[in-house]
């Protein structure tokens, strides 16, 4: 259970071709928060990453959905995948995730 005086986990999602001032200016809009957060950055995946493969399977897909999902939609599900995988390790029970 999450108490008032636990710092809620904060996962940020960015990859490695995020600009680095994307991240500093999130981190400065959380700050300003003055809310107590725990804040983690979580490293995404981008459209030319070999974990995209293994999220994306284009014959279910076919069944179950209107049209076929590009590189990019898969990566930013997988970065999303990542961070809840994140909360998940921490065992908290929820977390704010941007």
């Amino acid at each position: 259970m999450l108490k008032a005086e636990d710092p809620l986990l904060t996962l940020l999602v960015t990859c490695r071709i995020s600009p680095s001032a994307r991240i500093d200016s999130a981190q400065r809009n959380i700050a300003a928060l003055k809310v107590l957060l725990q804040v983690e950055v979580i490293d995404g995946l981008i459209a030319e990453d070999s974990e995209v493969d293994t999220l994306y399977d284009e014959r279910r897909n076919r069944f179950e959905m209107k049209r076929p999902l590009v590189r990019k939609e898969i990566a930013v599900y997988g970065s999303h995948r990542r961070a809840w995988e994140r909360l998940i390790q921490s065992g908290k029970p929820a977390a704010l995730i941007l």
